[in-house]
């Protein structure tokens, strides 16, 4: 899987060159890198901190022979809940931000039960929140958490929580999680601003990521051609069709309204000349 992730944050790049952005990551970090393996808890980790209201709530562990960038991730054994959804948390501490600048938040996750909830959370030392992606059910594979915040006017440092201890996790313990390559980025990428051709066919993964209602869903094609994007189920059929007809070449963005749809797994297929390619979409309402 880690090819996605090279896949995806290789074309915000590329576009964010061409387009003359300027991105830089602001979080150190993120990736588990600077840990040796092992047991960890409360700071152990540079630029983490590791949060329980027991020490009988879970464990922290960096592993390296599961991971989704780099050699190393951090694994979270979470064997019981708490009192609130922010007792059992891992927080990436305090990292340098811009008032009224726009950043884009990013971590992957995976857990070895299915469907348990974690929230996901931006802002500063006083827990005053900037962003969240709340209510996110967690899968098996590897799955790409991403939305984009603005801090305030005046606002100079950020801090970034993951919490665990939902109730409605309480059913499910224990429960196994893997998380890896939490990035923030400062800059917003607008692809339509781009004026140089891509060199090849990609369709991204789209953000945010689960949604609801809408998500923006973004594309490459290196020259006029069809193009087809539909909305599959699980069972392979396609429930809406999201864009059809000839595209010139170069960055597309469409948005996709799922407020007529139930809340579940989709996959976004994209058709371009003999270029397709899928994307797994997650809705929750």
């Amino acid at each position: 899987m880690k090819h996605i992730l090279y896949r995806i944050f290789g074309l915000i790049f590329m576009l964010a060159f061409c387009a003359g952005f300027s991105l830089a990551q602001v979080n150190t970090s993120g990736g588990f890198e600077d840990a040796t393996p092992g047991t960890k808890t409360g700071s152990d980790i540079p630029n983490w901190f590791l949060g329980l209201d027991g020490g009988s709530d879970g464990i922290f562990t960096i592993v390296q022979d599961d991971v989704m960038e780099g050699v190393s991730a951090l694994k979270f054994d979470l064997l019981q809940i708490g009192t609130n959804s922010w007792d059992v948390q891992i927080i990436n501490l305090e990292f340098p931000v811009e008032g009224g600048t726009q950043y884009i938040y990013s971590v992957w996750i995976k857990a070895d039960v299915e469907g348990t909830i974690v929230n996901f959370t931006v802002g500063n030392p006083s827990y005053t929140e900037w962003g969240r992606m709340g209510q996110v059910s967690i899968g098996t594979d590897w799955q790409e958490v991403t939305f984009q915040f603005t801090p305030p006017a005046g606002e100079t440092v950020g801090r970034a929580p993951i919490h665990f201890g939902e109730a409605a996790n309480a059913g499910l313990l224990p429960v196994a999680y893997w998380i890896d390559d939490l990035q923030i980025v400062s800059g917003a990428v607008d692809v339509k601003q781009d004026n140089q051709l891509p060199l090849v066919y990609k369709l991204s993964q789209n953000y945010p990521n689960p949604f609801n209602p809408t998500t923006t869903i973004e594309f490459s094609i290196p020259k006029a051609n069809n193009v087809r994007l539909v909305l599959l189920n699980v069972m392979g059929e396609v429930v809406k069709e999201i864009a059809s007809g000839n595209y010139e070449a170069g960055n597309h963005r469409v948005t996709l309204d799922g407020s007529s749809l139930a809340t579940g797994v989709y996959f976004c297929r994209l058709e371009a000349g003999n270029f397709a390619d899928i994307k797994k979409l997650v809705l929750m309402k």
